[in-house]
């Protein structure tokens, strides 16, 4: 009986090691991983902060870019309202000077007639092509501001 109180002895003693050296491995392990699960997660969020740091630049380059390019659009549409009143005031004068011209004309007289018509037709293609000019004028500077945009 001596033999099988010291077996047990001896097994209760080698179980007791062996929990004990699992148990310092298992929290040694668990310290371990932690640290490097911390390490890791810090370097995802410096690279995440480096990401947003990097993407608000770019953010505020682009900004600052496509203010730029509406000034310039904004700038080609101002010269082609300028653009546009002058041809409105050419028309105008035409319209007015087709418009005496017929008045003063002796009635018989087709040349006069044919000259004030021409002068209508002139005002008008004076203010088409102002309308012309803007709306090119606009679509270029648009065209502009978004391909400084997409650079």
């Amino acid at each position: 009986m001596d033999l099988r109180l010291i077996a047990a002895g001896v097994a209760v003693a080698a179980l007791a090691a062996f929990s004990g050296g699992w148990w310092s491995g298992y929290h040694a392990a668990q310290e371990h991983y932690t640290e490097q699960i911390v390490g890791i997660k810090n370097e995802y969020r410096a690279a995440q902060e480096q990401a947003e740091q990097e993407a608000k630049e770019r953010y505020e380059q682009h900004q600052e870019k496509l203010s730029e390019a509406l000034a310039a659009r904004d700038a080609a549409v101002a010269s082609a309202g300028s653009l546009r009143r002058t041809a409105e005031q050419l028309r105008v004068r035409a319209s007015g000077r087709a418009d005496s011209l017929q008045e003063s004309s002796p009635p018989g007289n087709a040349d006069a007639g044919r000259l004030a018509q021409c002068e209508r037709l002139l005002g008008e293609g004076v203010g088409l092509a102002g309308e012309g000019a803007e709306l090119s004028s606009r679509l270029a500077a648009d065209k502009s501001a978004l391909i400084t945009q997409l650079q």
